[in-house]
């Protein structure tokens, strides 16, 4: 259903634990796929600074006696990277592979991993001239360190960068986002999240994954969306084509691509389909994850499946939802048989139509039931 996940996947869970664990695993996959990883991170990362000219910059990754090399260059607003090794003088900016990995996937208080960097002296008897080389090297060398060491910038910020919706304009989600994911932020999260956007054009959309692929530097991110779109994929996101309400294909994809950490349903917001999916899905949640349903104003709009006065409906999204917090009291319900959701639902956060339904155990017996009155106090 979606390419496995190769080398990244066990780089990404080793950066979290010891320094010989994290070096064992670049043993197991290879340095040459290490590189490939690295590679791809720091192309979506690097910023691009105003260059005129080609500026050639060279990385160098240290593994015991190996070596190995990525050929940077920047040119024309944009960057490319080949493996090996400029031909004749360039910056050289040199890392050891456990500083690397650690710069580009470790947590947000580590510390800034050591460099070596080398700059080189312009051929030219022209300090104008010399002066506006050493700028163009000094510019692009940042560039490449920032990309490997800076930290990312908060949700709001990714999601503005990225062209998503969740900040500004139509939603103002982002700050709600980040008051509870903020704990998973630095762990090595699978995120699913229904509805890519852009349609039916297989290139457009993504903006929301390329957002998570950002926020979660040790995350894996997958789309599902009724269009395919192969165009969208890239760098720890893997997109899949599919129907939410199809249940061998949302059981297959809990199976194979969970369990989810996160699960976040922006698709059709028809009522029917998101009490639908959360009934198959809540399952491949994590304890300790999040099950998040955007846009609950449908729940309030026929053509959505939602009603404009029968607000308690369980056929609508919030009518569903009101359920889900009867199902949290359970305990204190007389005679309540508890389903699934009531036994593993630990929370439930609403913000204007958004909702965070927190999984966790639910089976702790409740308070006695009180079968009089209390008597007033003195």
């Amino acid at each position: 259903m979606i390419d496995p996940w190769g080398p990244v996947e066990a780089l990404l869970l080793a950066v979290g634990g010891r320094d010989e664990h994290l070096l064992a695993a670049v043993d197991e996959v290879g340095l040459r796929a290490t590189m490939d990883v690295v590679r791809d991170e720091l192309l979506i990362r690097c910023a691009v600074p105003e260059v005129v000219d080609k500026v050639a910059v060279q990385l160098v990754v240290v593994h015991g006696d190996q070596r190995a090399g990525l050929a940077f260059t920047f040119a024309d607003g944009s960057v490319d990277a080949e493996h090996g090794f400029h031909d004749g003088e360039q910056p050289t900016v040199t890392y050891t592979v456990v500083d690397i990995l650690r710069g580009l996937f470790g947590t947000d208080d580590a510390v800034t991993p050591s460099r070596n960097v080398r700059m080189c002296m312009p051929n030219t008897d022209s300090f104008a001239g010399g002066f506006d080389w050493a700028l163009r090297q000094i510019r692009t060398t940042s560039a490449l360190v920032a990309a490997i060491s800076d930290r990312p910038a908060d949700l709001g910020r990714l999601s503005m960068a990225n062209g998503s919706d969740k900040w500004g304009g139509w939603h103002f989600y982002t700050p709600h986002y980040e008051r509870h994911f903020a704990r998973l932020r630095d762990q090595p999260v699978r995120l699913l999240e229904i509805g890519i956007g852009g349609y039916d054009d297989p290139n457009l959309g993504g903006a929301s994954l390329r957002m998570w692929r950002d926020y979660f530097r040790r995350g894996l991110v997958v789309g599902m969306d009724i269009h395919p779109k192969p165009g969208v994929q890239g760098p720890r996101i893997r997109t899949v084509r599919g129907d939410q309400t199809d249940r061998e294909l949302m059981t297959a994809l809990g199976a194979e691509a969970g369990p989810f950490d996160i699960v976040v349903d922006d698709g059709s917001h028809i009522s029917a389909h998101v009490i639908a999916t959360f009934g198959m899905l809540f399952p491949h949640v994590r304890p300790g994850g999040f099950y998040v349903i955007e846009d609950l104003q449908t729940s309030y709009w026929p053509e959505f499946g939602g009603s404009t006065t029968e607000f308690t409906s369980p056929t609508t999204t919030v009518g569903f939802l009101k359920t889900l917090l009867d199902g949290l009291h359970h305990p204190e319900i007389d005679g309540a048989e508890p389903d699934y959701a009531a036994l593993n639902i630990a929370g439930l956060h609403f913000y204007r139509n958004l909702v965070f339904i927190e999984k966790g155990a639910n089976a702790v017996e409740g308070l006695p039931v009180m079968r009089t009155q209390p008597k007033a106090r003195p």
